[in-house]
């Protein structure tokens, strides 16, 4: 008896010495691989989509598990992973699994089978839509007499003339639009039969009055500055001058800053890039206020591929450049983004992400927050390739918390979905009317474009109060 005691006491001795320690293990992630004898560590795949509760295949094998899950316990390797849900389409990805790591899916937009989109306007052919830079509101185009545009009201979905009937007694084409910072002023510039002309005016003002402003404006300028403090008083940026007219008195200030290589109107302040390429700011007023960079051999390097550059601010003290050569530089190390050929910029706030997009490329900067240093040019950012195959980029627009674009590409526009191992999922979303430009409202996450036919469509990318991608009804 003591003999068969003591047999069981060292057979749960030997189990306990051989299973605790393996228990151990397997807790940190280690299994123990008869076959070859040897004691692996696993990783992790965790996959979450929106909407939630899709099917997951690995390695064709459907899971016992649904979105959102953690696939553990995986031998370091490369997985084909899949995932399904009625009405969507197919998300495939093929996924390295390192050992004592997790791969992190989390943003994951299934896309549905049939993208139903809601037609707005399919009495007139249009040709394109220009942005406003409110965000209840766009411009349509149909022609270039100034009966062919029109205002969209995204919040009432209502389609309405741009200026009043027969508010212009002779024929006026329009050749350009300016759009006076996230307010209702507008600048029209054309052509009447016999002149150039300017006009002034306000979208919201009823009864709306048009104001011919061309004695103050001789040539065209590259844009137009405003400041919210200054009633009735903008500014005309030409290549190295800046002239300041006031609409009530029709009166101007003829190169009013003069002598620069870049400017931008920030807030109640300009930020100034002078022609020995330090950067200052200065009051409304044009006095200086501050000497934010003094370092002439690093300017002269940064500052040589544009002849003049529109500055930004992105956040405090982080800056944008974007030179007249489509050349990028910000003010965190390496400094320069892209020495040519961006066409466009979007910059979301919350996490510290900037967009930008060439005609065959779309490219994302991540900046690092260092608060401690209070430097202008300070730090380091990484820059990211997203996208290399454009045949004719336009825009760009940020989704889902900058973890998605939306980019218009010829006559086409799909959804960059960005992945951690930056093997970027593309997917088409829709065909858009050539040479037609597109919008995207964020706050709401419907995409407006026109089809082949000059219709104006809606397509709801996010749904807002979800954030989710959700099937189309015909309407």
């Amino acid at each position: 008896m003591q003999i068969a005691r003591k047999i069981i006491f060292y057979v749960f001795l030997l189990v306990y010495l051989f299973l605790c320690p393996m228990i151990i293990l397997y807790s940190f992630g280690y299994i123990f691989q008869p076959v070859d004898q040897e004691i692996e560590q696993t990783g992790i795949i965790y996959l979450s989509t929106t909407p939630s509760g899709a099917y997951i295949y690995l390695e064709k094998k459907e899971c016992d598990y649904k979105t959102p899950t953690s696939i553990i316990d995986l031998l370091p390797g490369s997985y084909d992973v899949g995932i399904r849900l009625l009405g969507y389409r197919t998300w495939k990805h093929q996924v390295a699994v390192c050992e004592g790591r997790a791969v992190v899916f989390e943003n994951i937009l299934l896309i549905p089978k049939d993208l139903m989109p809601e037609a707005i306007s399919s009495e007139k052919d249009l040709s394109t839509l220009i942005e406003l830079p409110a965000d209840n509101s766009f411009i349509i185009k149909e022609g270039n007499e100034i009966d062919d545009f029109y205002i969209y009201d995204i919040t009432d979905n209502k389609v309405q003339p741009l200026v009043q009937k027969n508010i212009l007694k002779h024929n006026f084409s329009v050749n350009n639009i300016y759009t006076l910072n996230k307010n209702n002023q507008v600048i029209l510039q054309g052509n009447t039969l016999s002149s150039k002309k300017y006009y002034y005016f306000n979208l919201s003002s009823q009864p709306q009055v048009l104001t011919d402003i061309t004695q103050l404006i001789s040539v065209a300028p590259n844009t137009i500055m405003y400041s919210a403090s200054e009633e009735n008083t903008f500014y005309a940026v030409y290549q190295n001058y800046v002239n300041r007219f006031n609409i009530k008195s029709m009166s101007q200030d003829e190169r009013y800053i003069d002598k620069i290589k870049g400017i931008g109107l920030l807030d109640d302040e300009f930020i100034v890039l002078d022609k020995d390429n330090s950067i200052s700011t200065r009051s409304l007023n044009n006095e200086q206020k501050e000497i934010l960079f003094k370092n002439k051999n690093l300017g002269k390097n940064l500052f040589k591929n544009s002849n003049f550059y529109e500055i930004s601010r992105l956040d405090n003290q982080l800056f944008l450049f974007s030179g007249d050569k489509g050349d990028l530089i910000v003010t965190v190390a390496p400094y320069q983004i892209c020495d040519k050929g961006v066409l466009g910029v979007e910059y979301y706030k919350k996490t510290e992400r900037l967009l930008y997009w060439t005609k065959d490329t779309i490219g994302m900067v991540d900046f690092e927050k260092d608060d401690q240093n209070s430097m202008l040019f300070k730090d380091e950012f990484e820059i990211n390739e997203l996208y290399k195959n454009g045949k004719n980029i336009t825009q760009a627009f940020w989704v889902y918390n900058a973890t998605h674009a939306l980019f218009a590409d010829s006559n086409s526009v799909s959804l960059l979905e960005l992945s951690p191992d930056s093997n970027h999922h593309v997917e088409n979303i829709s065909e858009v009317r050539n040479n037609s430009r597109i919008i995207y409202n964020d706050q709401q996450g419907y995409l407006y474009y026109l089809n082949d036919d000059g219709d104006l469509m809606k397509l709801e990318i996010i749904s807002k109060d979800k954030l989710v991608f959700a099937p189309f009804q015909k309407k």
